[in-house]
């Protein structure tokens, strides 16, 4: 169970994955990028909808990329995987880089430098890269 402050502006982003990730095995960066396909004014969400992608089907694709790294989770308790701190590294980079508060932006970020194979493709699939999703966002501070 992630505990998690109001006053976080990725509380969101967090409780969407907790919803997504309901058992007792570590997040893996499948989960990060489900809960950024459920959170509240998510810049992917956003993204998918503005280029006329099928959101229902991005969400379900993402729902089997969890269950497909669902394995690097097994014997890993209350945390990330390996993937997943690799992801959560990239983010706070990207945060550190762009300044502010750490944002859904920068988890989306941290998802294309950083996470597997698997989810990457998935991002690609839907047209998710780097100067897509910059040019969604203010320039950096």
């Amino acid at each position: 169970m992630l505990i998690i402050a109001h006053d976080d502006p990725l509380a969101p982003f967090w409780a969407a994955v907790g919803r997504v990730q309901d058992d007792q095995r570590a997040i893996t960066d499948a989960d990060m990028l489900a809960g950024l396909l459920h959170a509240p004014d998510s810049p992917l969400v956003r993204i998918i909808e503005h280029d006329g992608h099928d959101l229902e089907a991005a969400r379900a694709a993402a729902d089997t990329a969890c269950f497909a790294c669902a394995h690097e989770a097994l014997g890993e308790y209350l945390g990330l995987t390996h993937t997943a701190r690799c992801v959560a590294d990239a983010m706070f980079e990207e945060q550190r880089v762009r300044g502010g508060a750490v944002r859904q932006e920068h988890v989306l970020l941290g998802l294309l430098l950083a996470a597997s194979p698997e989810v990457k493709a998935l991002l690609t699939r839907l047209g998710i890269d780097r100067p897509r999703v910059l040019r969604e966002l203010p320039p950096a501070a």
